[in-house]
């Protein structure tokens, strides 16, 4: 009789701690900015660099000190010139570079923007493998070379306790690397396309986000109906009901927002001031039934980095004892 295969250890439905990189420089990257509807095109902002990576490092502060005194867990790092590699316009989203997993693995990602690859620091990685407990890596970067990109927590909207992951496939997003990642990690992908003022959106993190009862998700942006009608049946099977984003909603950045855990064991919705005025009353007493709310204006690097408050924090899941 041949030996079962080894089961995948089990992983935490939401983190309780994040890792937070804070900004040494900040700007429009224009390497970006032709597949992220989002972002402000560079020279679009009238504010020099100084006042933006000022505003910038405001905001981060501002998210920053909110989580902590939520009770969420916070490891930071602030980016700076290593080794005379000069710090990066987007460091402010370290999501889209690595997760971790609770049998020990550290993954990095490739990533489509050759000016984001410098943002996985060595120092940065070896801080976040101490922090989880990794015991190894499994490094997807080879790919960039072949011109193929998965963005971590961008791309991938992982359900850990029923190891689904929910992905919409575009340029940062390659369909044969969702599959190696979800043999590798014994996962099952649910992919869809997506379409949002004529382009693909950039990550599915902006579309869609997942709570312990609740998916918020832009099913509009879905044009296919069979793709449309799949990603609702199979987000309804998780046993959560679903808050439809409009359009507006995603331009908001209400796709845009994390549930964590406290230590305590405490809900944390994790958004922008921009998404919780867009959400209105009645969704966000919706959303409070299991989480605080936190939410601070961070409008500059949403308009000008095209990223909200969810792509500046990285979930770290610690490996299993």
């Amino acid at each position: 009789m041949s030996a079962s295969p080894p089961q995948p250890a089990p992983e935490p439905a939401f983190a309780s701690t994040v890792f937070m990189v804070r900004p040494g420089a900040f700007g429009a990257n224009p390497e970006t900015a032709a597949s992220n509807v989002f972002q402000a095109r560079a020279g679009d902002t009238a504010a020099d660099d100084a006042t933006l990576l000022e505003r910038a490092q405001g905001e981060w502060d501002a998210l920053h000190e909110a989580l902590v005194a939520a009770g969420v867990e916070v490891v930071a790092e602030q980016d700076r010139d290593f080794d005379g590699v000069p710090p990066g316009p987007d460091a402010c989203f370290p999501n889209n570079w690595f997760t971790t997993h609770a049998d020990g693995r550290l993954v990095l990602y490739p990533m489509e923007s050759p000016t984001r690859r410098r943002e996985a620091r060595s120092a940065f990685i070896a801080r976040i493998a101490t922090a989880v407990g990794a015991t190894s890596t499994l490094d997807l970067r080879a790919a960039e070379a072949d011109g193929r990109f998965l963005e971590g927590t961008g791309s991938l909207i992982p359900d850990r306790e029923r190891r689904i992951v929910f992905a919409a496939l575009a340029s940062r997003t390659d369909a044969g690397l969702l599959a190696d990642w979800c043999d590798a990690l014994h996962y099952r992908a649910v992919s869809f396309r997506t379409e949002l003022r004529g382009a693909p959106i950039y990550h599915t993190n902006v579309m869609l986000a997942l709570g312990p009862d609740v998916a918020l998700v832009g099913l509009d942006a879905v044009p296919d109906g069979s793709e449309r009608a799949t990603l609702a049946s199979e987000l309804e099977a998780t046993g959560r009901e679903l808050m439809p984003l409009s359009e507006s909603d995603l331009l908001a950045f209400c796709g845009n927002v994390l549930f964590l855990r406290t230590r305590a064991g405490d809900g944390v919705w994790a958004m922008s001031a921009r998404a919780a005025e867009a959400f209105g009353p009645q969704r966000l007493a919706r959303l409070e039934r299991t989480g605080a709310i936190v939410a601070p204006d961070v409008s500059t690097i949403e308009d000008v980095g095209g990223g909200g408050v969810r792509c500046m924090l990285a979930e770290l899941i610690e490996r299993a004892p």
